[in-house]
C-alpha cells in the first residue's frame, strides 16, 4: 500500500514537472510567433498598434500558471535570484499602468528569463530547433519578397531591409553550432546551409553595413589577433599600422555606400550628447527615450544654425538611436549603467570557465549584437530581445549544472506563495487594460463600417481603463475628431497624450486642429515643432508662412519664405515645385506689404 502511494506520488510529481515544463516551451514559442509575424519591434510611433498588452498577457498567463505548478510540485525548490521576479512584477504592473510601452515589454521578457531558466537542458536545445525553424520559414519567405519584388515596398513584417539584414544575420553563430549537434536532424543541415547562404547573399545585395561589419568582425578578428600575437616586434608595428590605414579606407566606404543613412546616424549621436548630461546620474527612464529625443531634435534645428546640410536634409522622423550603447547610457544614466556593465562581466567570466561549444557560439551572438548595436537599434527588435533571452536562458541553465546552486527549502516555500501572489496581482492589473485595447478596437472597427448601436458609454469604459497611455489618447482624440467631429474634446486628449507620447503624426493633428479652431498662436507652436523636428520638409514652412501672414507677421513669414526658397531639397518632386511656387507668390505678395 505504501510502495502504491509512493509510485502514485511519483507519477502526479512527474506530469506536473512536465506540464510545467512544456507550459513554458509553448509560451515561449507563441511569443516568439507572434514577435516575428505581428508585433516586430518593441517601439512603434504607429498610434494603432498596441501589442505590448498581448505580450504582457500571454507573459503574465504563463507566471501564474507557473508560480501554481511550482507551489504544487514540493520537490522543486527556486533560487535565492528568484526574488528579483517579484521586483520586475511590479515593475511590470506599473509600466503597464503608465502606458510604457517599451518598459513593459523588456519587464516581460525578464520574467519569461525566469521561467526559461527552470527548464532542463534538453527543453532549452529543444527550443533551439523550433526557434531556428520558425525563423527559416520567416527568413525564406521574406528573402523571396525582397529577391522579387521592389524594396520600396517591402511590407512583409520586418518592414525595415537594414533590420532584416541584422535580424538573420546575428544567428548565425547558433546555427553554426546545431549544424554540429548530434541532435540535428539530417533535414536541418541543408537548411541551415540555406540559411548561411540567404545570409549572406541578402547582406550584399542589400547593402547592410551594419551587419557586413558584424559578420567581417566576427569571424575574422580572431584569426588576425592569433597572427599578430606570433609576430615580432617590428612586425606588430607594422601591421599594426596597416590595419589602422585598411580601417580608415574601409570606414570612409562603409561612410560613403549610404552617405544619408550614414550623416543620419551622426546627427542623432550629436544631438543626444549635447543634451546627455541633463540626466546624466539616472537617465531618462525605461521607455522614456521615445518621447525625449523627438523634442531634442526639434530643438536643435530651432535653437541652432546648420550650415552642413548632410545633417539638415537627413534629420528624419526618428524615435530611437541609432546606437543602443549610447541609448543604453541616456536611458540608465552613469550609475545604474555602471552597475550593468559589472553584472555583464560577471556572466562573461562565469560562462568563459566553462569548456563548451554552444557557450563559444553564444559569446560569438552577443559579440555580433554589439557590433550592430553600435549603429543600429539592435536591442528595440522584439525577436532579438527573446532570442537574447534564451540565450542568456541557456548559458544560465550550463552554468547552473557546471557549479549548482539551490535556495534553501523553508526560504524556497515563502518564495513560491510570494510569487504566486504577486503573479496573481499582475495578471488581474494587465487583463483588464488588454481588454480595453481589444474593446477599443471593436470599436473603431464599427465605427468605421458604419455598425450601428455603438454604445458612448463603452468608450467612456475603455478611457477610464487606458487614460494613462498616451499613445491611447491619440487615437482616441483622432476617433473623436473623425467620427464626433468633437475638435475640442479631441485637443484637450492630444495635449494630456503629449504628457506621455510623442510623434510626428500627433503634433501634426493638434496643429491642424488648433487651426482649425482659429486659435493661430498655438497652431504656430506646433508647426514650428514640426519645421524644427524635420527640417527639410517643404509642406510644415508653407503653413508658418501662411500663419504668420494671418497673424500679419510679414518680417517672420518673408524670413521663412526666403529661407524656404533657398534650402536644399533632399528629393525633388512635383509636390515640392508645387509648395515652392507657392511660397514664391505669397514672397511677392509679401514684397509689396509693409
Amino acid at each position: 500500500m505504501l510502495d502504491m502511494i509512493v509510485f502514485r506520488n511519483i507519477c502526479v510529481d512527474y506530469i506536473i514537472k512536465s506540464v510545467r515544463e512544456w507550459l513554458i516551451v509553448f509560451s515561449f514559442i507563441t511569443l516568439f510567433v507572434y514577435v516575428l509575424t505581428i508585433f516586430p519591434f518593441a517601439f512603434n510611433f504607429e498610434l494603432y498598434e498596441h501589442g505590448h498588452y498581448l505580450i504582457s498577457l500571454i507573459v503574465s498567463i504563463s507566471f501564474v500558471a507557473w508560480s501554481f505548478l511550482m507551489i504544487i510540485y514540493s520537490r522543486e525548490n527556486l533560487r535565492r535570484s528568484d526574488f528579483f521576479m517579484i521586483l520586475v512584477a511590479i515593475g511590470q504592473i506599473y509600466w503597464i499602468n503608465n502606458g510604457n510601452e517599451y518598459a513593459s515589454i523588456i519587464s516581460s521578457f525578464f520574467i519569461i528569463f525566469f521561467l526559461l531558466r527552470t527548464l532542463p537542458l534538453e527543453k532549452l536545445k529543444l527550443i533551439l530547433i523550433l526557434i531556428f525553424l520558425l525563423y527559416s520559414v520567416q527568413i525564406i519567405y521574406t528573402f523571396l519578397h525582397i529577391l522579387f519584388f521592389h524594396n520600396d515596398n517591402y511590407r512583409v513584417s520586418l518592414r525595415n531591409t537594414g533590420a532584416y539584414a541584422i535580424y538573420i544575420t546575428i544567428l548565425i553563430p547558433l546555427w553554426n553550432h546545431l549544424k554540429k549537434e548530434h541532435i540535428c536532424r539530417w533535414y536541418l543541415k541543408p537548411l541551415i546551409t540555406l540559411y548561411i547562404c540567404i545570409v549572406v547573399f541578402s547582406v550584399l545585395i542589400l547593402k547592410s553595413r551594419t551587419a557586413l561589419i558584424a559578420l567581417t568582425l566576427t569571424y575574422c578578428l580572431p584569426y588576425v589577433t592569433r597572427f599578430f600575437t606570433i609576430q615580432t616586434y617590428i612586425k606588430k608595428v607594422i601591421l599594426f599600422t596597416a590595419l589602422i590605414c585598411i580601417g580608415f579606407f574601409i570606414s570612409y566606404y562603409i561612410f560613403n555606400l549610404k552617405v544619408g543613412s550614414s550623416f543620419g546616424r551622426l546627427l542623432m549621436i550629436k544631438i543626444v550628447l549635447s543634451n546627455a548630461t541633463e540626466h546624466f546620474f539616472w537617465g531618462v527612464g525605461l521607455g522614456n527615450f521615445t518621447w525625449y529625443y523627438p523634442q531634442w531634435q526639434s530643438d536643435f534645428f530651432r535653437d541652432t544654425i546648420i550650415k552642413d546640410s548632410g545633417f539638415f536634409l537627413n534629420a528624419g522622423e526618428t524615435y530611437v538611436l541609432f546606437n543602443e550603447i549610447l541609448q543604453l547610457f541616456v536611458t540608465l544614466g552613469v550609475i545604474p549603467f555602471v552597475i550593468f556593465i559589472i553584472l555583464l562581466n560577471h556572466y562573461f567570466t562565469k560562462i568563459k570557465k566553462i569548456d563548451s561549444d554552444i557557450l563559444n557560439e553564444i559569446k560569438k551572438s552577443f559579440f555580433m549584437i554589439l557590433i550592430c548595436s553600435l549603429t543600429y537599434y539592435t536591442l528595440h527588435i522584439n525577436a532579438v530581445l527573446l532570442v537574447i533571452v534564451y540565450m542568456i536562458s541557456l548559458s544560465d541553465r550550463m552554468i547552473m549544472n557546471h557549479h549548482g546552486s539551490r535556495a534553501g527549502k523553508r526560504c524556497s516555500n515563502y518564495l513560491k506563495i510570494s510569487i504566486f501572489s504577486i503573479s496573481l496581482f499582475t495578471f488581474f492589473s494587465i487583463y483588464p487594460k488588454y481588454n480595453a485595447i481589444k474593446q477599443w478596437r471593436s470599436i473603431k472597427e464599427a465605427s468605421y463600417s458604419h455598425i450601428e448601436g455603438i454604445n458612448i458609454v463603452d468608450t467612456n469604459k475603455v478611457y477610464t481603463k487606458l487614460k494613462n497611455d498616451g499613445k491611447f489618447l491619440a487615437d482616441y482624440a483622432n476617433y473623436l475628431y473623425e467620427m464626433q467631429s468633437d475638435r475640442g474634446k479631441a485637443i484637450e486628449l492630444m495635449e494630456d497624450s503629449k504628457k506621455k507620447f510623442i510623434s510626428k503624426a500627433s503634433i501634426e493633428n493638434l496643429a491642424y486642429l488648433y487651426l482649425e479652431q482659429g486659435d493661430y498662436s498655438k497652431s504656430i507652436q506646433y508647426f514650428e515643432w514640426l519645421v524644427g523636428y524635420i527640417p527639410s520638409r517643404f509642406g510644415y514652412r508653407l503653413e508658418l508662412i501662411r500663419l504668420y501672414e494671418k497673424v500679419r507677421n510679414i518680417e517672420k513669414a518673408k524670413e521663412i519664405a526666403d529661407f524656404t526658397l533657398n534650402m536644399p531639397v533632399k528629393i525633388e518632386s512635383s509636390e515640392v515645385f508645387s509648395i515652392k511656387h507657392e511660397i514664391s507668390e505669397i514672397r511677392q505678395r509679401l514684397g509689396s506689404v509693409r
